[in-house]
């Protein structure tokens, strides 16, 4: 279900069909840009590791620090086929106003510097991949350019194939993904927008505390902003006379926050699951109250983690936490329609 606008349908969701998608930063879903470069074959490959070390006194690329410079010519129909290629530069434009590019001679190429220019065969262009590879599906479109150096990250491998998660884990989230969506179809029931949010502790698998949303009586108390007001409430801070919409009683656990400080700051270490993607305002409450993951099961075309913003993957901000959109399945049927004068 994706919205809009603040009124929005709720509908109550069916069990058996959840699939759980990571966001990432776009860099990992990003294509393969390439760039144009000057490169030659080596005639004799014994003379790799001499010409390799000239290249790179006379012709650096800290630019394409992640290319090797010296891959094997695999072109099966080519003559070049099972010689060494190496690369020498960037590929020069034409000055001529075309932008038309011009591949340099080897005596151009190499005039005044101390190069075996005899080692080299003339030079010809090749497309080479612009930055270096995050994924295995990028570093296999990669590889069919050029050598690339690529180190996989396990861990974003496992996010981005859905296999992070057990099917203990899968069951836990399911439930409270579907409490957050009953809780705003509750909270519609009494006159707020359709969303609803919760906070749960991991290490106790308890619920910290839980709200729908309340900005009909004020517009700040959107339903994520209420509940981490709420967790503050339970630490003596706090800025809401009531209570959240709906608190349990459990203590808040501080076993899997930091070590070093017994009193932790607010949401740190929990999870979050909220009925629809929040704004901008909430996910910098979010941020700022340093919660561990947060699931949303409805996108939001303002949204902040996701639609039309990435909040929690801008590297500049001094926390980032994991977001995990919750895919289901829906009945048909209307429960509620919450249209809210704008």
């Amino acid at each position: 279900m994706s919205t809009c606008d603040d009124g929005h349908l709720a509908k109550k969701l069916k069990t058996d069909c959840f699939r759980i998608e990571a966001v990432l930063s776009d860099e990992y879903s990003s294509t393969v840009q390439l760039d144009a470069a000057v490169a030659c074959d080596i005639v004799d490959k014994r003379a790799t590791s001499k010409v390799t070390r000239q290249l790179s006194l006379c012709y650096p690329l800290p630019h394409w620090s992640h290319l090797k410079r010296v891959t094997l010519n695999s072109e099966t129909d080519s003559a070049r086929c099972g010689r060494n290629s190496i690369l020498v530069c960037s590929l020069p434009h034409s000055d001529a106003g075309c932008g038309e590019p011009v591949i340099p001679s080897k005596e151009v190429l190499f005039s005044g510097k101390d190069v075996d220019i005899d080692a080299l065969t003339d030079p010809y262009v090749v497309m080479v991949p612009r930055c270096q590879p995050l994924t295995r599906s990028q570093f296999e479109i990669c590889r069919k350019h050029w050598s690339t150096a690529f180190h996989e990250d396990k861990y974003i491998t496992r996010m981005m194939s859905e296999e992070i998660f057990s099917q203990t884990e899968l069951s836990i989230i399911k439930d409270y993904i579907i409490q957050a969506v009953n809780l705003a179809v509750k909270g519609q029931e009494n006159g707020g927008l359709a969303i609803g949010c919760l906070v749960v502790d991991p290490v106790t698998n308890t619920i910290v505390a839980k709200a729908t949303d309340l900005r009909h009586v004020h517009p700040l108390q959107h339903a994520v902003m209420v509940c981490i007001d709420a967790v503050a409430k339970q630490q003596g801070g706090g800025t809401r006379k009531e209570a959240a919409s709906v608190l349990n009683s459990s203590p808040i656990s501080v076993s899997c926050r930091q070590e070093t400080n017994p009193v932790a700051y607010l949401s740190t270490g929990f999870d979050v699951y909220i009925s629809r993607e929040p704004c901008v305002m909430c996910a910098m409450g979010l941020l700022h109250s340093r919660v561990r993951r947060v699931f949303y099961q409805s996108s939001y075309c303002d949204g902040a983690l996701g639609s039309r913003y990435k909040l929690h993957t801008i590297k500049s901000l001094n926390h980032h936490f994991e977001v995990f959109k919750v895919t289901t399945c829906q009945t048909d049927e209307v429960l509620v329609e919450d249209i809210q004068p704008t």
